[in-house]
């Protein structure tokens, strides 16, 4: 089980990487922008087929080239088809950690506890969806 201080340490780490900065206590955004810190990720959930983007780049370039890929590689012809396949995501790099963060967006979806040991097994990052879940369940 995780500790308060590892947790405090895991969200402050994320919280850099997205761009924000501690002041007072509080966090506050330095830019509009996620920052150079954090890439666009987009896994396809049938296939693992998935693209990161370089950090500093549009967060939707990730998306848009996996859509591309499929229509290429796999013969998918229909954009909605395709995107309901894609999990979304930011891949944060984290100063002071070996891996970097990675967080996939989206309501739940049972196929997530695979991606996300998916991305443990290719060293793509750190998945935080699973760990905050836990927390969450560790608090119940």
């Amino acid at each position: 089980m995780a500790t308060d201080e590892g947790w405090k340490e895991i969200d402050e780490a994320w919280m850099v990487a997205s761009n924000y900065e501690k002041r007072g206590g509080d966090w506050y955004k330095r830019e509009a922008s996620a920052g150079d810190l954090v890439a666009g990720f987009a896994i396809d959930i049938e296939t693992k087929k998935f693209v990161l983007g370089a950090h500093g780049q549009d967060h939707d370039w990730a998306f848009f080239k996996l859509i591309e890929r499929m229509k290429k590689e796999d013969g998918i012809k229909d954009f909605d088809a395709a995107k309901a396949r894609i999990v979304k995501g930011h891949h944060a790099i984290v100063d002071g950690w070996e891996s970097g963060f990675l967080n996939i967006f989206g309501g739940w979806n049972p196929k997530y506890e695979e991606i996300e040991a998916f991305i443990l097994s290719e060293g793509i990052g750190l998945p935080t969806r699973g760990l905050f879940q836990s927390k969450m369940e560790q608090v119940d």
